[in-house]
This record gives C-alpha cells, sequence and structure tokens, in this order.
C-alpha cells in the first residue's frame, strides 16, 4: 500500500515511530499529502460508493452532554508505520497514530484520541465484497529549477 501510493505521487512529511511518537505526544501532528478513503460494492447490479467517514459519527463533549456528530477526519499519508517498520498491519487509523501509513490528523499524535463509532445500518449486507479505494491527493513540488 505504502509503496503504490509513493508511486502514485504521495508524500510523507512528518513521521515518527511508535516510540518518538509518545515522547511528542500531544504536541506535534503526522504530516503528508491528503488521501480520500472510500469503499464501494456491488447492490444489485448497481455500484455504490460511499465515503468512509459516512460509516462513522464521532461523540464529542458539548456542554453537560456528549453529543453525536457526523466525522469529519483529515486522512494524511505520513508513512511511518512503513518508514519506521513498525509491522503493525495498520493502513488508515481514526487518530494521529504514528503505526500505520495514514492518519486522521485534525488532533496531535495519541492525544486527545477521538472517540468513533460505526454506523452499521450503512454497511452493506453481511458478505457483500467491497473494496476499498485510496485516492492521494498528491502535492506539486517546486524543484530547484522553478519546474514542477
Amino acid at each position: 500500500m505504502y509503496k503504490s501510493l509513493v508511486e502514485l505521487g504521495a508524500e510523507a512529511r512528518v513521521h515518527y515511530s511508535c516510540k518518538e511518537g509518545k515522547k511528542v505526544a500531544g504536541r506535534e501532528y503526522l504530516e503528508g499529502d491528503p488521501v480520500v478513503i472510500s469503499l464501494f460494492w456491488d447492490e444489485e447490479g448497481r455500484w455504490v460508493e460511499r465515503a468512509y467517514d459516512d460509516f462513522v459519527q464521532e461523540r464529542r463533549e458539548s456542554g453537560r452532554e456528549d453529543e453525536a456528530k457526523p466525522w469529519t477526519p483529515h486522512w494524511v499519508f505520513h508513512g511511518s508505520g512503513v518508514i519506521h517498520n513498525e509491522r503493525t498491519g495498520c493502513i488508515a487509523c481514526p487518530c494521529d497514530c504514528p503505526g500505520g501509513i495514514i492518519a486522521d490528523n485534525r488532533t496531535p499524535i495519541y492525544r486527545p484520541m477521538p472517540t468513533v463509532r460505526f454506523d452499521w445500518s450503512k454497511a452493506p449486507p453481511a458478505g457483500t465484497t467491497v473494496y476499498v479505494r485510496i485516492r492521494p491527493v498528491a502535492s506539486l513540488t517546486v524543484s530547484a529549477a522553478g519546474r514542477s
């Protein structure tokens, strides 16, 4: 997965090992090119595609009560899990965690951890073959000669 995203032009900018991440927890962010994650499947001869975030709600504290709201992650390709040989098998983490290769970096590494809940009523029926599509939004880099 990492190699394919790099071949498509995705760049990781700020990455940490899990051990280094614990030292900067709550202060630093993983950074890299944004990615879009969606799932698609055949539903009675018609292809359906939905953003990964459509299946999830996030719990946020609001005053005296917890409130469920739509999840709005900011997915970035940071590559830490591969760059630092973490061997977690994680691809996309719903928090800013250096164990995988893609993370939601709206909050600093490890803290605060979001509370998310999957809405299984939006998922395709059990047994359906589902495909995951990860599309990098690669940045343009300008070389020293001014070419992109």
